[in-house]
Protein backbone atom coordinates (compact mmCIF):
# COMPACT_ATOMS: atom_id res chain seq x y z
CA UNK A 1 0.00 0.00 0.00
CA UNK A 2 1.37 3.42 -0.97
CA UNK A 3 1.94 6.04 1.71
CA UNK A 4 -0.93 8.19 0.41
CA UNK A 5 -3.40 5.30 0.41
CA UNK A 6 -2.15 4.26 3.83
CA UNK A 7 -2.78 7.72 5.25
CA UNK A 8 -6.26 7.78 3.73
CA UNK A 9 -7.12 4.33 5.12
CA UNK A 10 -5.77 5.22 8.56
CA UNK A 11 -7.68 8.52 8.65
CA UNK A 12 -10.96 6.96 7.52
CA UNK A 13 -10.83 4.04 9.95
CA UNK A 14 -9.80 6.18 12.91
CA UNK A 15 -12.44 8.74 11.98
CA UNK A 16 -15.36 6.31 11.85
CA UNK A 17 -14.31 4.60 15.08
CA UNK A 18 -13.99 7.99 16.78
CA UNK A 19 -17.42 9.12 15.55
CA UNK A 20 -19.08 5.84 16.55
CA UNK A 21 -17.36 5.99 19.94
CA UNK A 22 -18.48 9.50 20.86
CA UNK A 23 -21.93 9.11 19.27
CA UNK A 24 -22.70 6.30 21.72
CA UNK A 25 -22.07 8.77 24.58
CA UNK A 26 -24.68 11.15 23.12
CA UNK A 27 -22.85 14.46 22.49
CA UNK A 28 -25.26 17.34 22.06
CA UNK A 29 -24.41 17.83 18.38
CA UNK A 30 -25.45 14.24 17.58
CA UNK A 31 -28.73 14.21 19.51
CA UNK A 32 -31.36 12.46 17.43
CA UNK A 33 -28.95 11.22 14.75
CA UNK A 34 -26.78 8.75 16.72
CA UNK A 35 -27.95 5.77 14.67
CA UNK A 36 -27.22 7.58 11.43
CA UNK A 37 -23.62 8.03 12.56
CA UNK A 38 -23.33 4.24 12.76
CA UNK A 39 -24.77 3.97 9.24
CA UNK A 40 -22.22 6.49 7.99
CA UNK A 41 -19.47 4.50 9.72
CA UNK A 42 -20.68 1.28 8.13
CA UNK A 43 -20.60 2.80 4.64
CA UNK A 44 -17.07 4.13 5.18
CA UNK A 45 -15.71 0.88 6.62
CA UNK A 46 -17.33 -1.08 3.77
CA UNK A 47 -15.60 1.28 1.36
CA UNK A 48 -12.30 0.57 3.11
CA UNK A 49 -13.00 -3.15 2.76
CA UNK A 50 -13.37 -2.73 -1.01
CA UNK A 51 -10.47 -0.31 -1.52
CA UNK A 52 -8.00 -1.66 1.07
CA UNK A 53 -8.83 -5.39 1.50
CA UNK A 54 -5.36 -6.18 2.88
CA UNK A 55 -6.16 -4.45 6.19
CA UNK A 56 -8.88 -7.02 6.87
CA UNK A 57 -8.43 -10.68 7.75
CA UNK A 58 -10.72 -13.55 6.76
CA UNK A 59 -9.66 -15.39 9.92
CA UNK A 60 -11.27 -12.65 12.00
CA UNK A 61 -14.67 -13.27 10.41
CA UNK A 62 -15.37 -15.69 13.26
CA UNK A 63 -18.81 -17.22 12.98
CA UNK A 64 -19.36 -17.88 16.68
CA UNK A 65 -18.54 -14.29 17.66
CA UNK A 66 -20.81 -12.87 14.96
CA UNK A 67 -23.63 -15.20 16.00
CA UNK A 68 -23.30 -14.20 19.65
CA UNK A 69 -23.29 -10.53 18.64
CA UNK A 70 -26.37 -11.10 16.48
CA UNK A 71 -28.23 -12.96 19.23
CA UNK A 72 -27.38 -10.25 21.78
CA UNK A 73 -28.58 -7.51 19.43
CA UNK A 74 -31.76 -9.42 18.55
CA UNK A 75 -32.59 -9.72 22.25
CA UNK A 76 -32.09 -5.97 22.58
CA UNK A 77 -34.07 -4.97 19.48
CA UNK A 78 -36.64 -7.78 19.27
CA UNK A 79 -39.58 -5.56 20.27
CA UNK A 80 -38.46 -2.65 18.08
CA UNK A 81 -40.29 -1.26 15.07
CA UNK A 82 -39.06 -1.52 11.47
CA UNK A 83 -36.43 1.19 11.89
CA UNK A 84 -35.18 -0.50 15.05
CA UNK A 85 -34.62 -3.70 13.09
CA UNK A 86 -32.82 -1.76 10.35
CA UNK A 87 -30.45 -0.19 12.86
CA UNK A 88 -29.92 -3.63 14.44
CA UNK A 89 -28.60 -4.85 11.09
CA UNK A 90 -26.48 -1.71 10.67
CA UNK A 91 -24.93 -2.12 14.14
CA UNK A 92 -24.28 -5.81 13.52
CA UNK A 93 -22.53 -5.19 10.21
CA UNK A 94 -20.47 -2.29 11.56
CA UNK A 95 -19.16 -4.27 14.53
CA UNK A 96 -18.62 -7.27 12.25
CA UNK A 97 -16.30 -5.25 10.01
CA UNK A 98 -14.44 -3.89 13.07
CA UNK A 99 -13.92 -7.47 14.25
CA UNK A 100 -12.64 -8.39 10.79
CA UNK A 101 -9.81 -5.84 10.85
CA UNK A 102 -6.34 -7.31 10.96
CA UNK A 103 -5.03 -7.75 14.48
CA UNK A 104 -2.07 -5.41 14.00
CA UNK A 105 -4.45 -2.81 12.54
CA UNK A 106 -6.55 -3.00 15.72
CA UNK A 107 -3.47 -2.31 17.83
CA UNK A 108 -2.67 0.79 15.80
CA UNK A 109 -6.28 2.00 15.77
CA UNK A 110 -6.47 1.83 19.57
CA UNK A 111 -3.53 4.24 19.74
CA UNK A 112 -5.04 6.54 17.08
CA UNK A 113 -8.49 6.51 18.70
CA UNK A 114 -6.98 7.38 22.08
CA UNK A 115 -5.07 10.25 20.46
CA UNK A 116 -8.12 11.69 18.72
CA UNK A 117 -10.30 11.42 21.81
CA UNK A 118 -7.61 12.92 24.06
CA UNK A 119 -7.19 15.92 21.74
CA UNK A 120 -10.94 16.51 21.63
CA UNK A 121 -11.34 16.19 25.40
CA UNK A 122 -8.29 18.39 26.05
CA UNK A 123 -9.91 21.32 24.24
CA UNK A 124 -13.20 20.64 26.01
CA UNK A 125 -11.48 20.45 29.40
CA UNK A 126 -9.60 23.69 28.72
CA UNK A 127 -12.84 25.60 28.08
CA UNK A 128 -14.39 23.99 31.18
CA UNK A 129 -11.45 25.17 33.32
CA UNK A 130 -11.73 28.69 31.89
CA UNK A 131 -15.40 28.67 32.86
CA UNK A 132 -14.53 27.63 36.42
CA UNK A 133 -12.09 30.55 36.56
CA UNK A 134 -14.96 32.93 35.83
CA UNK A 135 -14.29 33.63 32.16
CA UNK A 136 -17.65 34.11 30.44
CA UNK A 137 -18.44 32.10 27.34
CA UNK A 138 -21.42 32.02 24.96
CA UNK A 139 -24.07 29.52 25.97
CA UNK A 140 -27.55 28.25 25.17
CA UNK A 141 -30.26 26.27 26.89
CA UNK A 142 -30.44 22.61 25.83
CA UNK A 143 -32.75 19.70 26.64
CA UNK A 144 -32.26 16.02 25.93
CA UNK A 145 -35.65 14.53 25.05
CA UNK A 146 -36.40 10.82 24.66
CA UNK A 147 -39.83 9.39 23.85
CA UNK A 148 -41.38 12.76 24.60
CA UNK A 149 -39.82 12.97 28.08
CA UNK A 150 -37.25 15.61 29.03
CA UNK A 151 -34.50 13.58 30.68
CA UNK A 152 -31.83 16.27 31.06
CA UNK A 153 -31.55 20.04 30.79
CA UNK A 154 -28.24 21.87 30.39
CA UNK A 155 -26.51 25.14 29.96
CA UNK A 156 -24.65 24.36 26.75
CA UNK A 157 -21.31 26.15 26.35
CA UNK A 158 -20.73 24.25 23.08
CA UNK A 159 -17.37 22.73 24.07
CA UNK A 160 -18.88 21.45 27.30
CA UNK A 161 -22.23 21.34 29.08
CA UNK A 162 -23.28 21.82 32.69
CA UNK A 163 -26.32 20.03 34.04
CA UNK A 164 -28.76 22.64 35.30
CA UNK A 165 -29.20 20.62 38.49
CA UNK A 166 -25.59 21.35 39.39
CA UNK A 167 -25.11 24.96 38.26
CA UNK A 168 -24.88 26.09 41.88
CA UNK A 169 -22.31 23.46 42.83
CA UNK A 170 -18.90 24.60 43.98
CA UNK A 171 -17.37 22.67 41.07
CA UNK A 172 -19.77 21.00 38.61
CA UNK A 173 -18.56 17.61 37.42
CA UNK A 174 -16.95 17.53 33.98
CA UNK A 175 -18.96 15.75 31.29
CA UNK A 176 -17.56 17.51 28.20
CA UNK A 177 -20.27 17.58 25.50
CA UNK A 178 -21.87 14.33 26.70
CA UNK A 179 -24.95 13.52 28.75
CA UNK A 180 -23.44 12.50 32.07
CA UNK A 181 -20.07 12.65 33.83
CA UNK A 182 -20.59 9.00 34.79
CA UNK A 183 -21.01 7.97 31.15
CA UNK A 184 -17.80 9.73 30.17
CA UNK A 185 -15.85 8.53 33.21
CA UNK A 186 -16.78 4.90 32.68
CA UNK A 187 -15.82 5.01 29.00
CA UNK A 188 -12.50 6.79 29.56
CA UNK A 189 -11.49 4.61 32.52
CA UNK A 190 -11.91 1.47 30.38
CA UNK A 191 -10.04 3.11 27.49
CA UNK A 192 -7.22 3.94 29.88
CA UNK A 193 -7.16 0.31 31.03
CA UNK A 194 -7.03 -0.85 27.40
CA UNK A 195 -3.95 1.35 26.96
CA UNK A 196 -2.28 -0.21 30.00
CA UNK A 197 -2.53 2.92 32.19
CA UNK A 198 0.52 4.26 30.38
CA UNK A 199 0.37 7.80 31.76
CA UNK A 200 3.86 8.46 30.41
CA UNK A 201 2.02 8.78 27.12
CA UNK A 202 0.63 12.32 26.95
CA UNK A 203 -2.66 11.21 25.42
CA UNK A 204 -3.28 8.60 28.11
CA UNK A 205 -2.38 11.23 30.71
CA UNK A 206 -5.04 13.57 29.31
CA UNK A 207 -7.57 10.73 29.44
CA UNK A 208 -6.63 10.15 33.10
CA UNK A 209 -7.08 13.84 34.00
CA UNK A 210 -10.46 13.90 32.25
CA UNK A 211 -11.55 10.76 34.13
CA UNK A 212 -10.57 12.31 37.46
CA UNK A 213 -12.49 15.51 36.63
CA UNK A 214 -15.71 13.56 36.09
CA UNK A 215 -15.70 12.77 39.84
CA UNK A 216 -17.34 9.46 38.96
CA UNK A 217 -17.06 6.98 41.83
CA UNK A 218 -17.56 4.05 39.44
CA UNK A 219 -14.78 5.33 37.16
CA UNK A 220 -12.45 5.71 40.15
CA UNK A 221 -13.20 2.11 41.17
CA UNK A 222 -12.39 0.91 37.64
CA UNK A 223 -9.12 2.86 37.70
CA UNK A 224 -8.11 1.38 41.05
CA UNK A 225 -9.10 -2.20 40.21
CA UNK A 226 -7.59 -1.93 36.74
CA UNK A 227 -4.24 -0.79 38.08
CA UNK A 228 -4.41 -3.46 40.78
CA UNK A 229 -5.07 -6.17 38.17
CA UNK A 230 -2.24 -4.82 36.03
CA UNK A 231 0.27 -4.96 38.89
CA UNK A 232 -0.38 -8.64 39.49
CA UNK A 233 -1.01 -9.73 35.89
CA UNK A 234 2.26 -8.22 34.70
CA UNK A 235 4.10 -9.44 37.83
CA UNK A 236 5.53 -5.98 38.39
CA UNK A 237 8.64 -6.19 40.57
CA UNK A 238 7.57 -3.48 43.01
CA UNK A 239 3.85 -4.22 42.96
CA UNK A 240 3.52 -4.46 46.74
CA UNK A 241 5.25 -1.10 47.15
CA UNK A 242 2.95 0.48 44.57
CA UNK A 243 -0.12 -1.15 46.14
CA UNK A 244 0.88 0.07 49.61
CA UNK A 245 1.45 3.56 48.21
CA UNK A 246 -2.02 3.51 46.59
CA UNK A 247 -3.63 2.51 49.88
CA UNK A 248 -1.79 5.24 51.78
CA UNK A 249 -2.81 7.77 49.13
CA UNK A 250 -6.47 6.77 49.41
CA UNK A 251 -6.39 6.90 53.23
CA UNK A 252 -4.60 10.25 53.16
CA UNK A 253 -7.07 11.68 50.64
CA UNK A 254 -10.01 10.46 52.71
CA UNK A 255 -8.59 12.01 55.89
CA UNK A 256 -7.88 15.33 54.17
CA UNK A 257 -11.34 15.42 52.54
CA UNK A 258 -13.04 14.64 55.86
CA UNK A 259 -11.14 17.38 57.72
CA UNK A 260 -10.84 20.18 55.15
CA UNK A 261 -13.66 22.71 55.58
CA UNK A 262 -15.39 20.24 57.92
CA UNK A 263 -15.96 17.86 55.03
CA UNK A 264 -17.75 20.39 52.82
CA UNK A 265 -15.53 20.04 49.76
CA UNK A 266 -15.85 18.54 46.31
CA UNK A 267 -13.75 15.42 46.96
CA UNK A 268 -15.71 14.46 50.06
CA UNK A 269 -19.10 15.37 48.60
CA UNK A 270 -18.59 13.61 45.26
CA UNK A 271 -16.53 10.59 46.32
CA UNK A 272 -15.95 9.66 49.96
CA UNK A 273 -19.38 10.61 51.32
CA UNK A 274 -20.85 8.03 48.97
CA UNK A 275 -19.24 5.28 51.05
CA UNK A 276 -21.25 6.31 54.11
CA UNK A 277 -24.15 4.13 55.25
CA UNK A 278 -27.65 5.39 54.55
CA UNK A 279 -30.08 6.06 57.36
CA UNK A 280 -31.19 2.44 57.06
CA UNK A 281 -27.55 1.42 57.66
CA UNK A 282 -27.80 -1.50 55.28
CA UNK A 283 -26.35 -0.05 52.07
CA UNK A 284 -23.75 2.58 51.27
CA UNK A 285 -24.93 5.90 49.85
CA UNK A 286 -23.14 5.32 46.54
CA UNK A 287 -25.13 2.15 45.92
CA UNK A 288 -28.06 4.14 44.55
CA UNK A 289 -28.51 2.78 41.05
CA UNK A 290 -31.97 1.37 41.77
CA UNK A 291 -34.90 2.92 43.63
CA UNK A 292 -36.83 0.95 46.24
CA UNK A 293 -39.91 0.53 44.04
CA UNK A 294 -37.78 -0.68 41.13
CA UNK A 295 -36.09 -3.20 43.43
CA UNK A 296 -39.52 -4.51 44.37
CA UNK A 297 -40.54 -4.70 40.70
CA UNK A 298 -37.31 -6.53 39.83
CA UNK A 299 -37.94 -9.09 42.56
CA UNK A 300 -41.40 -9.78 41.10
CA UNK A 301 -39.99 -9.78 37.57
CA UNK A 302 -37.46 -12.50 38.43
CA UNK A 303 -40.33 -14.71 39.58
CA UNK A 304 -42.17 -14.35 36.27
CA UNK A 305 -41.63 -16.00 32.89
CA UNK A 306 -40.55 -12.60 31.47
CA UNK A 307 -37.18 -13.03 33.15
CA UNK A 308 -35.92 -15.19 30.26
CA UNK A 309 -36.43 -12.79 27.34
CA UNK A 310 -37.24 -9.52 29.13
CA UNK A 311 -39.96 -7.03 28.26
CA UNK A 312 -38.04 -5.02 25.66
CA UNK A 313 -39.52 -1.64 24.76
CA UNK A 314 -42.36 -2.15 27.23
CA UNK A 315 -39.91 -1.01 29.89
CA UNK A 316 -40.65 2.55 30.96
CA UNK A 317 -37.88 4.09 33.02
CA UNK A 318 -40.19 6.89 34.16
CA UNK A 319 -42.51 4.48 35.98
CA UNK A 320 -40.38 4.49 39.12
CA UNK A 321 -38.99 7.19 41.37
CA UNK A 322 -35.39 8.20 40.79
CA UNK A 323 -33.05 7.24 38.00
CA UNK A 324 -32.54 3.51 37.55
CA UNK A 325 -29.51 2.28 35.64
CA UNK A 326 -27.39 -0.82 35.79
CA UNK A 327 -27.45 -4.53 35.11
CA UNK A 328 -30.93 -5.05 36.57
CA UNK A 329 -32.45 -2.64 34.06
CA UNK A 330 -30.70 -4.50 31.23
CA UNK A 331 -32.04 -7.83 32.52
CA UNK A 332 -35.58 -6.42 32.70
CA UNK A 333 -35.31 -5.20 29.11
CA UNK A 334 -33.41 -8.10 27.55
CA UNK A 335 -33.83 -11.00 29.95
CA UNK A 336 -31.39 -13.52 31.33
CA UNK A 337 -30.92 -15.02 27.87
CA UNK A 338 -29.91 -11.68 26.36
CA UNK A 339 -27.53 -11.09 29.27
CA UNK A 340 -26.04 -14.56 28.81
CA UNK A 341 -25.32 -13.87 25.13
CA UNK A 342 -23.57 -10.61 26.07
CA UNK A 343 -21.32 -12.38 28.59
CA UNK A 344 -20.46 -15.10 26.06
CA UNK A 345 -19.73 -12.48 23.40
CA UNK A 346 -17.16 -10.60 25.45
CA UNK A 347 -15.40 -13.69 26.78
CA UNK A 348 -15.36 -15.18 23.26
CA UNK A 349 -13.33 -12.18 22.08
CA UNK A 350 -10.44 -13.72 24.04
CA UNK A 351 -10.52 -16.92 22.00
CA UNK A 352 -7.33 -17.37 19.98
CA UNK A 353 -5.74 -14.27 21.51
CA UNK A 354 -5.98 -14.94 25.23
CA UNK A 355 -3.85 -12.91 27.60
CA UNK A 356 -4.30 -12.23 31.28
CA UNK A 357 -4.27 -8.53 30.49
CA UNK A 358 -7.13 -9.02 28.02
CA UNK A 359 -8.99 -11.17 30.53
CA UNK A 360 -8.60 -8.46 33.18
CA UNK A 361 -9.95 -5.88 30.70
CA UNK A 362 -13.07 -7.98 30.09
CA UNK A 363 -13.56 -8.40 33.85
CA UNK A 364 -13.28 -4.62 34.31
CA UNK A 365 -15.90 -4.14 31.64
CA UNK A 366 -18.24 -6.59 33.36
CA UNK A 367 -17.75 -4.71 36.64
CA UNK A 368 -18.67 -1.49 34.85
CA UNK A 369 -21.75 -3.25 33.41
CA UNK A 370 -23.05 -3.75 36.94
CA UNK A 371 -23.23 0.03 37.28
CA UNK A 372 -23.93 1.02 33.67
CA UNK A 373 -26.29 -1.45 32.04
CA UNK A 374 -25.35 -0.64 28.45
CA UNK A 375 -23.03 -3.50 27.41
CA UNK A 376 -23.56 -3.05 23.67
CA UNK A 377 -22.68 0.63 23.44
CA UNK A 378 -20.22 1.23 20.63
CA UNK A 379 -17.71 2.89 22.96
CA UNK A 380 -17.49 -0.32 25.01
CA UNK A 381 -17.49 -2.71 22.05
CA UNK A 382 -14.77 -0.75 20.26
CA UNK A 383 -12.63 -0.44 23.40
CA UNK A 384 -12.77 -4.14 24.25
CA UNK A 385 -12.32 -5.38 20.66
CA UNK A 386 -9.24 -3.21 20.14
CA UNK A 387 -8.00 -3.52 23.72
CA UNK A 388 -8.06 -7.33 23.91
CA UNK A 389 -5.88 -7.50 20.80
CA UNK A 390 -3.52 -4.81 22.11
CA UNK A 391 -3.05 -6.81 25.32
CA UNK A 392 -2.25 -9.93 23.29
CA UNK A 393 0.25 -8.39 20.88
CA UNK A 394 1.86 -4.97 20.50
CA UNK A 395 2.63 -5.47 16.81
CA UNK A 396 1.37 -2.42 14.92
CA UNK A 397 0.38 -2.25 11.28
CA UNK A 398 2.39 0.13 9.10
CA UNK A 399 -0.01 1.85 6.71
CA UNK A 400 2.84 3.30 4.68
Amino acid sequence: MSKTKGNVASFLLTGVLFLAYIASLHPWFFWGVENWITLFGLLVIMGCFVLFPNIFSRENFRGEVLLLLLFALVCQFRTSNFFGIVFLVISFLFVGFVLALRNDVKVLLLERLTKWLACFLFVSLLFWILHQLGIKQPSAFAEYVQDGNVLYSYTNYYWFMIDNRSVDSLLPRFSSVFLEPGHLGMATSLLLAANGFNIKNKYSFIILVVTLCTFSLAAYVILFLGKLFQLFVEKYKYRMVVLFTFILLIIGSWAFAAIYNNGDNIVNNYIFSRFELTSDEDIIAGNNRFSADFEYYFEMFMRSSDKWLGIGNEYDGTSWDGGNAGYKVYIVQNGLIGTFFVLLLYFNLLKGQFSWGGFALVILFLISYLQRGYPLLMCFLITIILGVQSKYSKTRYNFS
